[in-house]
């Protein structure tokens, strides 16, 4: 993380912080805001203390183990994506490889949110669904099991349906 105070007047700040965002989400952020704040008004004696900051859990239970184990059972069986390749994959996973970026024009973002509000998901969403739809595409599988890293939301979700896209969009929960 990096932070910078800027000095508007004798008397005004503005702080700034810059984090990845694999480190902040929105919720985390908030919390974050939060607790700031009020060390600050604790600092400037305009409040008590905070209370010290509570132990993090690593996930279902309270220790890493449980939590591994946990994940273990719930992907047990989970079918590994096959995609066609130009070449064999090495024995041992290098992390090389190539990326790709693409920004979406304004008019398609305008429809991709509409669509998302129309089929009653977030645009995270309805863009992970159409991830995980070219997978199983690509890959001819049925099955594809897609992760990411969220916060207070459902463990677990799942698409099953037709291929069209409303109708894979309303299966995930």
């Amino acid at each position: 993380m990096t932070a910078r105070l800027l000095r508007l007047a004798d008397e005004r700040h503005l702080l700034f912080l810059l984090a990845h965002h694999i480190v902040f989400d929105s919720a985390s952020t908030a919390v974050l805001v939060r607790d700031l704040a009020a060390c600050y008004r604790a600092e400037r004696g305009a409040a008590p203390a905070p209370p010290p900051p509570r132990p993090v859990a690593a996930g279902p239970g309270s220790d890493q183990a449980a939590s591994l184990a946990f994940w273990r059972r719930e992907m047990a069986g989970a079918p590994e994506l096959a995609l066609p390749v130009d070449r064999p994959r090495p024995p041992v996973r290098s992390g090389e490889g190539a990326s790709l970026t693409h920004e979406l024009d304004a008019e398609l973002t305008g429809a991709l949110k509409a669509f998302a509000a129309r089929t009653r998901v977030t645009l995270f969403m309805a863009l992970t669904g159409a991830v995980a739809a070219v997978l199983g595409k690509l890959s001819g599988q049925e099955d594809v099991v897609l992760g990411t890293v969220l916060t207070a939301r459902p463990a677990r979700t799942t698409m099953s349906g037709s291929s069209s896209t409303p109708s894979r969009s309303g299966s995930i929960w």
